[in-house]
């Protein structure tokens, strides 16, 4: 079941990029992939290879979409060891696809978020303790919390 959307990638400056990575396992691919579509990426933005496919094809189109060689040879090496392709043309909504498909697992190769301009979407957040970080008993808090108090008083 290889296939592989091939839009118009040249106006990505304007319109946001194509997201590439790999999942070494094709239940995490199908498993973003829902979710994608339960976020509101159509079909035609969504492209899915293996190497049962015509993958080597694929690899040759990942110059296209503006992916460095030495990430297309890592998502080539990866389809030959039974991994699954993923592409996502998310236009202005690339960012969005960047932090689901990390949060699923995917691979995005040697040169990782930092060709979208970005070390990592969900490393930054803070581990979650338990508690609030944030109250409206905090003076620099400004949240909707705080704004309904102050209505209320």
């Amino acid at each position: 079941m290889a296939q592989v959307n091939e839009g118009s990638h040249a106006d990505q400056k304007t319109t946001g990029r194509t997201v590439v990575g790999l999942f070494s396992d094709r239940a995490r691919a199908e498993a973003a992939i829902r979710e994608l579509k339960g976020s509101g990426f159509a079909d035609e933005q969504i492209g899915i290879a293996t190497e049962e496919g015509k993958g080597h094809r694929l690899v040759g189109a990942l110059a296209g979409m503006g992916v460095p060689e030495l990430d297309a040879g890592h998502f080539k090496g990866g389809l030959g060891s039974g991994g699954t392709l993923v592409t996502v043309d998310a236009g202005p909504r690339t960012r969005e696809a960047l932090a689901l498909l990390e949060r699923h697992g995917m691979d995005f190769g040697p040169s990782g978020l930092a060709r979208y301009g970005s070390s990592s979407l969900t490393a930054s957040r803070e581990a979650y303790t338990g508690r609030e970080r944030r109250s409206w008993r905090d003076p620099a808090y400004a949240g909707p919390e705080r704004r309904l108090v102050a209505v209320r008083l």
